[in-house]
């Protein structure tokens, strides 16, 4: 039974440069246990927006040069930031991944391209960096019929540039083809807090904590609205058209978020919808499902229909930041956030 909900509390707005749009991939705050900035980037500009967290002014930005010694070129479309001196920039598309600080100079550049694998960074795609291997969401190559025996994480050794994987997909995966879109691409998440793995699938009712020795125990972790998800087919097909009508009509779930302020997680799910418009990757209406501390399922939230984009997202110690886009489209001076706080269900 559910017991706490998310809330609408209050807004925050962001002040916006000229140079800027809303469009992101990777919003972070920093630092990580008491933030006092929020960390935009703006990709179109190849640039970060440093924003004071409580009164929402540009404090300033961090550019970012496309072409000569420091460039990164112009397909970076998401960021890891670690420090003000350690910032990874990440090429999707080329699958090229940079090292700058925030004075733009380029520190190192790592090549992940390779016929297996694609590696995935941003806000819903979250990287870690442990035992000095920076691990990354990855999806195997959308030519073929994916299987649990494929790998959906992706590591690079930041000394030697060797890549590996680990973690293999879900055996839901060996029911069928899932399409090359939504149900191919894993959000997992590694918390840094308690220093514990978990492996979040969007065709999966169930996430996946792994242990010491490997091995996973799984948890129910999914939304009331989203029932029996089928395969796009028994064979790998490339009709994207039916493949995003499936995934709309029945339902994803994309990112897993850790609260360490509360010690909860929220899930992402995307409820079931008629509209398969391609150029959507969140169909229907939104609902993020509570996790308590030892992965229990406590409450589901829905939000408002067509207006949060969750690859804009924080959590600070105030709440959890969602973008409005809605607002934004009246008023696209500000970056505007709604806050949601948790309360007791009633």
């Amino acid at each position: 039974m559910d017991s706490i909900q998310l809330a609408f509390s209050h807004e925050r707005w962001f002040k916006l440069d000229t140079l800027f749009n809303s469009r992101t991939f990777s919003v972070q705050v920093y630092p990580k246990e008491n933030p006092n900035f929020l960390l935009y980037h703006h990709a179109a500009s190849n640039m970060i927006g440093v924003y004071d967290l409580h009164s929402g002014k540009l404090i300033s930005t961090i550019k970012f040069r496309k072409e000569g010694e420091n460039g990164v070129g112009t397909g970076v479309r998401a960021i890891h930031f670690v420090s003000f001196d350690s910032i990874y920039l990440f090429s999707p598309l080329a699958q090229q991944l940079y090292l700058a600080d925030s004075s733009g100079t380029l520190k190192n550049r790592y090549d992940l391209l390779n016929k297996k694998y694609y590696a995935l960074l941003g806000t819903t795609y979250p990287a870690f960096i442990r035992n000095n291997r920076i691990h990354f969401c990855a999806y195997p190559s959308p030519e073929q019929k994916p299987s649990s025996s494929d790998f959906s994480l992706l590591w690079l050794n930041l000394t030697t540039s060797e890549v590996g994987y680990s973690v293999n997909l879900s055996k839901e995966y060996d029911r069928g083809f899932w399409g090359k879109h939504n149900y191919l691409r894993p959000h997992h998440l590694f918390n840094e807090v308690k220093k514990v793995f978990i492996a979040n699938f969007p065709n999966d009712h169930f996430i996946y904590l792994m242990h010491r020795n490997g091995s996973f125990q799984k948890y129910f972790a999914g939304a009331k609205r989203i029932g029996y998800l089928n395969p796009v087919s028994e064979a790998y097909t490339d009709d994207d058209a039916k493949a995003f009508a499936l995934e709309a009509k029945q339902g994803f779930y994309s990112a897993l978020f850790y609260d360490r302020w509360r010690n909860l997680y929220y899930r992402i799910a995307h409820n079931p919808t008629e509209d398969s418009s391609e150029s959507r990757s969140d169909f229907g209406q939104i609902s993020i499902i509570l996790l308590d501390e030892n992965l229990k399922k406590v409450g589901e939230s829905y939000l408002p229909k067509d207006t949060y984009v969750i690859g804009a997202s924080f959590i600070t110690p105030e709440g959890l930041f969602l973008f409005n886009e809605r607002k934004y489209d009246k008023n696209d001076d500000y970056l505007i956030y709604d806050i949601y706080k948790i309360q007791k269900r009633e």
